[in-house]
């Protein structure tokens, strides 16, 4: 443990802390993400609401709270998914071997430069 960089280890507990939250959602905040009150719109952090209310009267931090919970499970399905996809290519291409083995690589290359493409359309 005496080698890890203090970034890296500064970045787990940030995404450790974001995870416990996402996950005691309901015992953070007692409010409800979607629930309009008009009287209390746009009110300062109080303890009532640690960190406010938006024009709409709900609760911010119902709302990152809640919202924590469908960024990280939408970020853990898509990295589950892109690990199925490349396991399975990978081992496809490991064992067949010759001309399989080059198309899937291509194959890959594409999906990997194809971000980077794009990229330098817009800027263009």
């Amino acid at each position: 443990m005496r080698n890890l960089n203090k970034l890296t280890v500064f970045g787990i507990i940030v995404v450790a802390i974001m995870a416990a939250a996402a996950l005691f959602a309901p015992l953070i905040s007692e409010y409800d993400p979607g629930e309009i009150d008009l009287q209390n719109a746009l009110m300062p952090p109080s303890p009532e609401h640690i960190m406010g209310t938006d024009s709409l009267g709900r609760d911010l931090l119902a709302g990152v709270v809640h919202g924590a919970r469908a960024s990280l499970l939408i970020g853990v399905t898509a990295a589950t998914i892109g690990l199925s996809i490349g396991t399975i290519v990978g081992a496809c291409a490991g064992y067949f071997g010759g001309w399989t083995e080059k198309i899937l690589g291509r194959l890959t290359e594409l999906f990997q430069a194809t971000p980077s493409f794009l990229f330098m359309i817009v800027v263009v």
